[in-house]
């Protein structure tokens, strides 16, 4: 059984090396490597819960925050491996990532969410929310984020 998951293991990240899509459409081996992508970000999510009720912060039996942390945490490796692989990175930096990703789950959504936010509002010049506007200070005094 160990030596299928090497096999596996190394036909996936073969297949993300070269790059999954052909012109043919997917092929089986970057349909493996998408699922690799998917099972590590989910055992980050299994991770980051089993932190939780290690701290009190969640139960055991609360089986619908387990899977909704683990599809969360899914979602968020593939769309960080996809990324990887955009971005050309390596093979183990892609797994590193997606493995921490997968753990942060949701807040590595908030953060991309809120690192988008501040390059929207810069490329714009939104003056910053926090910019105090009372007491007879103008928006267009506030220094742009």
């Amino acid at each position: 059984m160990d030596l299928l998951l090497i096999a596996l293991l190394l036909a996936s990240t073969e297949a993300l090396a070269q790059g999954a899509v052909s012109r043919a459409g997917l092929d089986p081996a970057a349909l493996l490597t998408y699922a690799w992508l998917v099972l590590m970000g989910m055992v980050g999510g299994l991770v980051s819960f089993y932190q939780k009720v290690k701290t009190g912060a969640a139960r055991w039996l609360n089986i619908s925050e387990l899977i909704g942390e683990m599809f969360t945490s899914g979602f968020v490796g593939f769309v960080t491996g996809l990324l990887c692989q955009a971005a050309e990175f390596s093979v183990p930096l892609t797994f590193a990532l997606v493995g921490i990703t997968g753990h942060m789950g949701g807040r590595a959504i908030f953060f991309v969410e809120h690192v988008g936010q501040g390059w929207v509002a810069k490329r714009m010049g939104v003056p910053d929310p926090s910019c105090p506007v009372a007491g007879g200070d103008k928006p267009e005094d506030c220094p742009v984020k």
